[in-house]
């Protein structure tokens, strides 16, 4: 069992270093990439400057031009789809939106399925939305530490949806719905909360958004990712002012966090501000008055788990 324990170990320490190595090579891939590209296009401008004679080519996108490499011929034409996307076109409408979906992004390596995120950040471009399937613990480690992991994140993802863990898988439920003939019938949406996705911000919201910034938002990039998860936990049952009060708290630097974790564990009855940091005391002050006054410690605890479902858990 020593043994055992010894090579798996070893085993986790060799898959640590060759991950490391294949992040390196990637990164010099994409710099050789570029690199070729620019070295094409600084070689066609000699030419022309040079006098030499311009080849035609037959008229069409620039990305089925075959000097391109192929990442490049790629970014083109993610480039030039995501152009299009909302212009009326001659046939018709055009797409209002393009949508990419990637599933199970857990199969890649830690590091290649890194890569992979940050090239589609880079691409996916105006009119388009890629959404992405993936643990954030198991991307972690390729990331560094665990502020880097956050900063990483929270460039790539303007939204983010923490589904809750699965239990029984129902195996028999699903044979039957795959053995079944017509497709299986989906519930409708609920109109609430369309309604409450569609309903914009009061008055009364905005100014309380305003005083939870300094806790929430320290960057352009962490306020408008604030104000996304706000629009989508505000669809529950909860006070919205108490809402707001728990998705900053979830947004807030790890002191502030962990001080409104233990003081919704500990407190009964009203939530208190004292004792809790400046920030903190002065987000909870503007929450209870937006709220009436007061806040329950339930609705406290209630909202902070709604919140919780749209902050990284890291």
């Amino acid at each position: 069992m020593r043994g055992a324990r010894l090579l798996t170990g070893e085993v986790r320490e060799r898959r640590r270093d060759l991950d490391e190595r294949i992040a390196r090579l990637n990164q010099r891939v994409a710099t050789l990439t570029a690199e070729a590209d620019a070295a094409a296009k600084r070689a066609e401008a000699a030419s022309q400057r040079a006098g030499g004679k311009a080849v035609m080519r037959a008229p069409g996108p620039e990305f089925l031009d075959s000097p391109h490499a192929p990442r490049a011929s790629a970014r083109a034409f993610l480039a030039a789809l995501c152009s299009r996307i909302g212009r009326p076109a001659q046939s018709g409408p055009a797409p209002e939106r393009l949508i990419v979906m990637v599933d199970n992004l857990d199969a890649l390596p830690p590091a290649e399925a890194v890569a992979w995120i940050d090239a589609a950040q880079s691409v996916i471009g105006p009119g388009s939305v890629c959404v992405m399937a993936f643990d954030p613990d198991r991307l972690a480690g390729a990331l560094g530490d665990k502020g880097e992991a956050r900063r990483r994140f929270g460039k790539w993802l303007q939204v983010t949806l923490n589904l809750p863990p699965r239990g029984d898988a129902h195996g028999e439920l699903m044979v039957a719905r795959l053995l079944s003939g017509g497709p299986e019938p989906q519930p409708p949406g609920d109109p609430a909360i369309a309604a409450a996705l569609a309903e914009p911000l009061t008055a009364a919201e905005t100014a309380l958004l305003s005083a939870l910034a300094p806790l929430a938002a320290h960057s352009p990039r962490e306020a408008k990712r604030f104000l996304n998860a706000y629009r989508l936990a505000r669809c529950s049952k909860a006070p919205r002012p108490v809402i707001a009060l728990m998705q900053a708290a979830a947004f807030a630097p790890d002191d502030a966090r962990d001080a409104m974790r233990e003081r919704l564990a500990n407190g009964s009855g009203e939530l208190s501000d004292a004792g809790l940091s400046p920030a903190l005391a002065e987000a909870v002050r503007a929450a209870r008055a937006a709220n009436g006054g007061s806040i329950a410690i339930e609705d406290a605890r209630a909202a902070a788990e709604i919140a919780g479902r749209y902050a990284l858990p890291l």
